[in-house]
């Protein structure tokens, strides 16, 4: 799940920088992403055991 959310900021990013003004718009929801990824390896692993 966050390999996929950081591919997709960084996607956006690429293309933000490339000049792709859609995507330009679209770099407050990367921020969105990257802050997820961090906060989703911050998660112990039994988060991730279900019980």
């Amino acid at each position: 799940m966050a390999d996929r959310a950081q591919k997709n900021a960084e996607f956006i990013r690429r293309h933000a920088e490339g000049g792709e003004e859609v995507f330009q718009t679209l770099l407050p929801f990367a921020v969105n992403l990257e802050q997820a990824v961090a906060e989703i390896e911050e998660l112990p692993g039994s988060f991730w055991v279900r019980a």
